[in-house]
């Protein structure tokens, strides 16, 4: 269509009495239908990067919530509490939300109650932090996640590698205490040991860098958000057209099957 109008511009220019008037013309018209042509590559690249963004969203968020729904007593709002609190922790330091709730869910198989792992979430973002810095990523926070877990559940010696460790009454409490008093001392270790890293990596340059990209971030999820049920209305029509288009092909095929010459 671009290319059909610039013909158009063209033949119209090049008719032009005028030629002063034909050559800045010429240029600009050239030059509007080239933004145009990139502005529309733009769109289209950031369209599809925002619904990414937005399907990996909803991907961590979704795990969450039926890791969670499997622990006895775990309601929908106690999720989306958890949710919530991602978005606000991800304000306060360098740890993307969905990074923090994918360790979340991680740390939700080892069938721990919503009040425990928003206990934890803040000691989990400070150790993230300070074990990858600026970049950590959701496969990192799942591995964090789960060495939460393995102390939660008495393996005392499962932060070891990370340099945390507990001294007798507190391995005492985390082998045989409750839920609430393993989640108590767990989280005062994890502040004692990496307490406020997350924070402090916010103020640096690179902080800074990373909190944007994470506004960013967010920004593309949103838009995602608004063109990803129209994906899916395009996904379900196409699948409903499957059979047509599966026997049209199949007529195509038979029909160049018939018309070749035997190799023999």
């Amino acid at each position: 269509m671009l290319d059909r109008l610039q013909v158009a511009i063209d033949y119209v220019i090049e008719n032009s009495p005028i030629d002063r008037i034909n050559n800045s013309l010429k240029k600009m018209t050239g030059f509007a239908v080239g933004v145009g042509v990139a502005l529309t590559g733009s769109m289209i690249a950031f369209g599809k990067s925002s619904i990414s963004a937005a399907s990996e969203s909803i991907e961590a968020s979704t795990k969450l919530s039926a890791v969670l729904k499997n622990v006895k007593g775990v309601t929908d709002e106690q999720v989306d509490s958890i949710k919530n609190y991602a978005g606000e922790l991800q304000k306060l330091g360098v740890v993307d939300g969905d990074v923090a709730i994918s360790g979340m869910q991680q740390l939700g198989t080892f069938q721990l109650q919503a009040d425990t792992l928003k206990k934890l979430m803040p000691g989990m973002a400070d150790l993230l932090a300070q074990q990858n810095g600026v970049n950590a990523s959701s496969g990192d926070a799942v591995n964090i996640g789960n060495l939460l877990g393995k102390v939660m559940n008495g393996q005392v010696g499962a932060l070891s590698r990370v340099g945390i460790s507990f001294n007798e009454a507190q391995e005492r409490v985390l082998k045989y205490g409750t839920e609430s008093e393993k989640a108590s001392i767990l989280s005062k270790v994890l502040q004692e040991n990496v307490g406020g890293v997350n924070a402090a990596l916010l103020e640096t340059d690179g902080g800074k860098i990373a909190q944007a990209k994470i506004q960013f971030g967010d920004m593309q999820e949103t838009i995602g958000a608004m063109l990803l049920p129209l994906l899916g209305e395009l996904a379900s029509w196409f699948t409903g057209k499957i059979p047509i288009i599966q026997e049209s092909l199949v007529k195509v095929y038979s029909k160049f099957l018939e018309l070749q010459t035997p190799l023999m």
